[in-house]
């Protein structure tokens, strides 16, 4: 029982997040990005600045794609929760790099491995 009420909590927040992306593609506001190359280190800092933020419209939307995917995946049952799972902890893994001291990233990796062990065995 708490593991489905975790995930669907994780699920949302990343339904949530799709959500904000596509507001700050929309509204124009690609500055809040920029907060993420003050906070990450060393080379990811430098390829925040010269590669990511140059491109953000045309990264923001696979983000999008990306975030709402595992979601609906995460809200799924069986397989399909197990891969959202795994994708969310694969994604914070990517992320933790650019969120010093990384520990926000690594626990959150770590709640998804552990509810990727977990059975659902309906959708929610």
């Amino acid at each position: 029982m708490v593991a489905q009420i975790l995930g669907t909590v994780i699920a949302v927040v990343y339904l949530g997040g799709g959500l904000f992306h596509l507001w700050a593609i929309t509204s124009g506001r690609l500055d809040v990005y920029q907060a993420f190359d003050d906070a990450a280190i060393g080379v990811y800092q430098a390829s925040w600045s010269g590669l990511v933020e140059p491109a953000l419209p045309w990264i923001v939307v696979p983000v999008i794609v990306w975030e709402w995917t595992l979601g609906v995946l995460m809200l799924g049952r069986g397989r399909a929760a197990r891969l959202g799972q795994l994708g969310g902890a694969a994604w914070n893994l990517l992320l933790a790099p650019f969120d010093p001291p990384w520990l926000g990233c690594v626990a959150l990796a770590a709640v998804h491995l552990w509810l990727a062990t977990r059975t659902f065995g309906r959708a929610v």
